[in-house]
C-alpha cells in the first residue's frame, strides 16, 4: 500500500516518516458477530466489526473518489469506496457485508464439494475443498481472499454493516482465482503475501472514515487469531545475518527495530507494513 511505499522511500533517503495511524474507535454498542476459524493454517487472523445506523446512501467526498479514479478504481458507494481506499492506502484487502443478510456466526472454512456461490460480479461458481470460503451459519457468503458474495453485498438500502479484514496464507489463495478465470486486487495481494499485522489497523481506518462520511455507531472488533511457530533454525534463516550501524538504522526506518544480542544486532522477524515476500 501507499504506507509501505512511503516507508521504503523514507528508508532509502533517510528521511523522517510520518504516518497518520488510525486511532482506536470508541465503541457505541457492544454487539458482535461471533467468528470461528475452522482452517487456522489458511486464515491465521480474522478481524470483524459491526456498525449500526450507517447511511449507505451517503456520497463519497471528492477527495476520495478522485484518489480512487487516479488509482484506476471506479467509485461505487461510500462504504465500498472506503474499503477500496483502505486497501490502496495500507495494502490490506477488506470487505463490507450488509449485516442484515448474515445468519448466525461467521466461519472461515474450506468449501464443500460442489458448493455454489454467486459472487459480487454475479458470476456463479462451483467450488471444491481447494477453495477457502467465508460462510455464515447457512451458506458461503464470500470467496476468501478473492471476492465477496452477491447476496450479502452492501447496497444503498443497507443500514448495518459488517467489516471484515483477514490475513490469508498465500498458499491457500494462490491459483484459486485463475482456476475460475478471475484476477482481483485482493487475490493479487494475498497470493504475494500481506502483512499479518494489518487487519486490525485496516478495520480501525475503515471505521474512522465510515463514521466521518456515512455516520453510524461502531461496536468492538472481534478477532480470531492463531499463533504461528517457527523452529529456531528457521527463525535464524528468516532473520538473516546480524545487522549493525547504518544498516540497522535503515531496518528501524522500515519498521523492523533491531534487537541487541550482546555485541550484535538483529532485525526483528516481522517488520510491519512489508509483504512476506519482501523480507
Amino acid at each position: 500500500g501507499m504506507h509501505g511505499l512511503a516507508r521504503e522511500v523514507s528508508a532509502q533517503f533517510g528521511s523522517c516518516l510520518r504516518l497518520n495511524e488510525p486511532q482506536a474507535t470508541v465503541c457505541a454498542h457492544a454487539d458482535v458477530i461471533p467468528v470461528q476459524v475452522d482452517a487456522p493454517a489458511d486464515c491465521p487472523r480474522f478481524c470483524g466489526r459491526l456498525l449500526h445506523g450507517v447511511d449507505a446512501k451517503a456520497k463519497s467526498p471528492r477527495w476520495l473518489s478522485d484518489r480512487l479514479r487516479r488509482a484506476g478504481v471506479r467509485p461505487i458507494s461510500a462504504v465500498v469506496d472506503i474499503t477500496s481506499y483502505v486497501m490502496l492506502e495500507l495494502g490490506q484487502p477488506m470487505h463490507a457485508y450488509d449485516a442484515a443478510t448474515l445468519q448466525g456466526a461467521i466461519c472461515v472454512r474450506r468449501a464443500t464439494p460442489g458448493e455454489s456461490l454467486t459472487l459480487l460480479d454475479e458470476r456463479a461458481v462451483t467450488l471444491d475443498p481447494e477453495f477457502l470460503v467465508i460462510a455464515d451459519a447457512q451458506r458461503a457468503i464470500g470467496l476468501a481472499g478473492i471476492m465477496g458474495g452477491h447476496a450479502t453485498r452492501v447496497t444503498l438500502d443497507s443500514r448495518d454493516v459488517y467489516l471484515e479484514a483477514a490475513h490469508f496464507a498465500p498458499a491457500s489463495i494462490s491459483g484459486r482465482a485463475r482456476k475460475l478465470g478471475m484476477h482481483t486486487d485482493a487475490s493479487h495481494r494475498f497470493e504475494r503475501g500481506v502483512d499479518p499485522q494489518l487487519p486490525r489497523m485496516a478495520i480501525e481506518r475503515a471505521t474512522e472514515l465510515i463514521l466521518q462520511i456515512a455516520g453510524g455507531e461502531a461496536g468492538p472488533i472481534s478477532e480470531a487469531q492463531s499463533a504461528a511457530r517457527l523452529a529456531p533454525g528457521r527463525r535464524r534463516r528468516l532473520g538473516g545475518p546480524p545487522r549493525a550501524g547504518a544498516r540497522c538504522a535503515r531496518h528501524r526506518r522500515l519498521g523492523a527495530p533491531c534487537l541487541q544480542l550482546g555485541e550484535r544486532s538483529r532485525a526483528r522477524l516481522d517488520p510491519g507494513g512489508r509483504r512476506a515476500r519482501d523480507r
